[in-house]
């Protein structure tokens, strides 16, 4: 009898471990949660060169990597839960194998080490532009599949079965180094089978909710441009079928609504708004309740109150386009970086707790270790603050002439054109643009912009259609390489034309720089494990970098928001500057709800 009554009393305690800490009763799903994180995300692939710093906030709830870096700067267990060193003795090869735990798709199908294959595979295809397939070198072969010489099918990668990867390196290679690497949110797993039914009719995969899945703690529910975007819950997320709903991940949905979703009618001219200050009014009227993303006005509301503030590994640079022969000499590329007050940038321009660079590779990297800072270690490459005397100094004898500043135009043409008589489009990377068009003026030359939206600006950048281009680098690495390995020739992961792939065959950087000594510093640090021996070699490749100058970093961005009282549960903030927002809890979330749930069917009505 007194094992009956203990078994019984075993059972109900287990009952009540997996559904008694759910707060949700009959068939609720939970909160939706209004906040304003991210400006409209154009680019939700994140094997590609992404447009804004934003981006990181959604890529880190929507996906999950082998690996990821906690606020600490310590790298822990994602989708994978162990990895281990292995020698095969038979073949003389060194590998590494990643334990990946039980894990699921937001449509319920559950993860694979095949997923992980097939995205890194898609980086180093030759004809796919990728800046994060130098990251991926260290595995065998990987440098020639890049440039065709080989096929993926001669990838030092393979699935032993569904939650067994087997990486096989080209040398011996630090396994600690190489989970550090891949941290990357570029480099979390894709779907092969949802990607290639896209593309076969020829759409974009990644631009409809209805063709994203996601492995992270959201799924992408609704993006459309200037309406919304809708993060749900992915209810397979660390959870199996037997628990409770809200085990793993709280809120039922976080939704960002854009200010063109709620413009019924014209308005006065002078009346008209920024998405930006739509929002920050939205959050001063309690209709959101977490606010992230900031514009230099909002940022001087409550920039002073806002909380967790992290540098992001991301940075706002100019690509120098070296082949313009006006643009040829180094003397000019530095004058024009010399010109650039990187100070007055980051508090009279953008005004958004951005902080000023002082060489390409920003504070935040890692130098041998998480303990020591590579750019600290490294000095300073060039002043903050502009030397507009010494600038000219370098332009003595040099041909100046009209060259232009490509920048972006985040918005698509369609968006602003039917709603320019109701929303204020402003743009900081044409800011941008403007003051340093104003400055290299002060050197002779004669600055023309040139706005570009998405499409265009890619074209531009993979073309080398431009004289300046501003660029947001986001790199998401702690490794020094990754940050400076693209500008080698074999490096850049650009897309190699296939009629030319072989040994030899490569595609430079987009600033069409190349430079023997350079190449020859990458190529012994790709294969070298060895922290002391990798910071030193890449610490004199940024000395190259920054004499050369065929690129210049302006600022690192930051992040950081402002909350309601009645919205708790934030948790860590990632190294990358994206925070985990499974807990997030809505004080009286179903009155919320049921009230912006009226309005929304008073204003449909």
């Amino acid at each position: 009898m007194k094992r009956f009554i203990a078994f019984t009393l075993v059972a109900v305690m287990a009952l009540v471990a997996l559904t008694g800490c759910s707060s949700l009763k009959d068939e609720e799903k939970g909160a939706n949660i209004s906040v304003y994180m991210s400006s409209f995300p154009y680019c939700l692939d994140p094997a590609v060169v992404q447009l804004d710093s934003d981006v990181t906030q959604i890529l880190g709830l929507v996906y999950e990597g082998l690996t990821a870096i906690n606020e600490n700067g310590k790298v822990v267990g994602a989708l994978a839960e162990d990895w281990y060193g292995y020698y095969d003795t038979v073949y003389g090869e060194y590998q590494m194998y990643f334990v990946l735990r039980d894990s699921y798709w937001n449509d319920g199908r559950k993860v694979s080490a095949d997923d992980v294959i097939y995205a890194w595979k898609r980086i180093l295809d030759p004809a796919f532009e990728s800046p994060y397939a130098s990251i991926l070198y260290p595995i065998k072969n990987a440098k020639a599949v890049k440039s065709g010489a080989m096929t993926s099918d001669d990838l030092g990668i393979a699935a032993v079965d569904d939650t067994l990867l087997c990486i096989t390196f080209e040398v011996d290679y630090d396994i600690d180094l190489f989970a550090e690497q891949i941290a990357c949110t570029g480099l979390v797993p894709l779907r092969e089978d949802i990607i290639t039914d896209a593309e076969k009719d020829g759409a974009i995969w990644d631009a409809s909710a209805a063709s994203i899945v996601c492995n992270g703690p959201y799924g992408v529910k609704n993006l459309e441009e200037g309406i919304r975007l809708v993060l749900e819950r992915n209810a397979s997320y660390n959870r199996d079928s037997e628990q409770a709903l809200d085990k793993a991940v709280k809120p039922y949905r976080i939704t960002i609504t854009y200010q063109e979703n709620t413009i019924l009618k014209s308005v006065d001219e002078d009346k008209r708004i920024t998405d930006t200050a739509f929002q920050a009014n939205r959050f001063e009227e309690g209709n959101i309740f977490l606010m992230s993303n900031f514009d230099k006005a909002s940022y001087a509301t409550y920039g002073d109150d806002a909380k967790d503030e992290v540098d992001m590994l991301a940075t706002y640079v100019y690509y120098f386009n070296t082949s313009n022969e006006l643009l040829a000499s180094k003397e000019v590329r530095q004058a024009l970086s010399m010109a650039l007050d990187r100070n007055e940038i980051v508090s009279s321009v953008t005004g958004t707790g951005e902080k000023a660079v002082t060489g390409y590779v920003p504070t935040g990297v890692f130098n041998t270790g998480r303990k020591n800072d590579f750019r600290e270690e490294g000095g300073d490459l060039f002043s903050a603050s502009a030397n507009l005397s010494k600038a000219k100094e370098l332009m003595k004898g040099k041909k100046t002439g009209t060259i232009s500043i490509a920048y972006l135009i985040p918005e698509t043409e369609d968006l602003m054109n039917g709603n320019k008589r109701k929303v204020v489009y402003e743009n900081v990377y044409e800011a941008i643009a403007e003051y340093a068009a104003k400055a290299w003026k002060e050197l002779g030359f004669k600055v023309e912009l040139v706005g570009l939206h998405e499409e265009e600006y890619r074209t531009a950048l993979s073309e080398r259609t431009f004289d300046v281009i501003g660029v947001t680098n986001v790199v998401n690495s702690t490794d020094p390489y990754a940050w400076l390995s693209s500008f080698a020739t074999r490096y850049s992961g650009c897309a190699v034309e296939p009629s030319l792939t072989g040994e030899d065959v490569y595609t430079a950087h987009q600033t069409n720089w190349e430079s023997e000594a350079y190449d020859k510093l990458m190529d012994e640090v790709c294969y070298e494990s060895d922290r002391e021996v990798r910071a030193e070699k890449l610490h004199e490749a940024e000395q190259i970098l920054a004499d050369q100058c065929p690129a210049t970093a302006l600022f690192r961005y930051t992040s950081c928001y402002v909350k309601s009282s009645k919205l708790s549960g934030i948790g860590d903030t990632y190294y990358f500057g994206y925070r985990d927002l499974a807990s997030l809890k809505l004080k009286n979330w179903r009155k919320i709800n049921a009230a912006e749930e009226e309005a929304s069917n008073a204003v449909a009505d």
